[in-house]
């Protein structure tokens, strides 16, 4: 009795046991754990999209990506097979593993997530005095930066340096 006992403690501190019971990977190789996923999460979306969107979980072939925002979850669901391709080149035990993904939206957890970086310092805190476009005081610094900058031919430049100016006297 107390030899299988033993053995059933062995098998389960085996790191593949492990790892396809945490991973919810089914089959998952030795050594792969879920969180390996979370971590180079960023690796796999970008850093943009690695704002906004999370691994979930992973049963039977589907992979749930939570995200913030309705618009995000459809920009992603057509962008799949490129995720799932660069999922494989991270994991490539995970081929054929991954058959769909799916996309959860919830902007509480994110909205969550958000404060307690701004807490914990990680986040600099947004301006709360940005203006918009069309505020008096925005067309006034615009039209004073146009001015300033009348003589420079490259668009792009002189956009670049009338937004700085806004910016700049703005915060002044």
């Amino acid at each position: 009795m107390f030899k299988k006992l033993g053995s059933f403690f062995n098998d389960l501190a085996t790191p593949k046991k492990y790892s396809e019971k945490k991973s919810g990977f089914k089959g998952g190789h030795q050594g792969f754990d879920f969180l390996s996923l979370i971590k180079d999460w960023e690796k796999i979306v970008g850093p943009k999209l690695a704002k906004t969107t999370i691994p979930l979980n992973n049963q039977y072939g589907n992979l749930v990506v939570l995200t913030n925002h309705p618009a995000i979850s459809q920009t992603l669901s057509f962008l799949e097979n490129d995720i799932k391709k660069n999922i494989f080149k991270e994991f490539p035990s995970l081929n054929g593993k991954i058959k769909r993904i799916y996309y959860q939206t919830n902007s509480t957890f994110f909205e969550k997530k958000m404060e307690d970086a701004l807490k914990r310092g990680h986040l600099a805190k947004k301006h709360e005095n940005t203006l918009h476009a069309y505020s008096p005081k925005y067309i006034k610094l615009k039209r004073e930066a146009e001015i300033i900058f009348q003589e420079i031919d490259d668009i792009e430049i002189k956009n670049i340096l009338i937004s700085l100016y806004i910016q700049n006297t703005q915060n002044n």
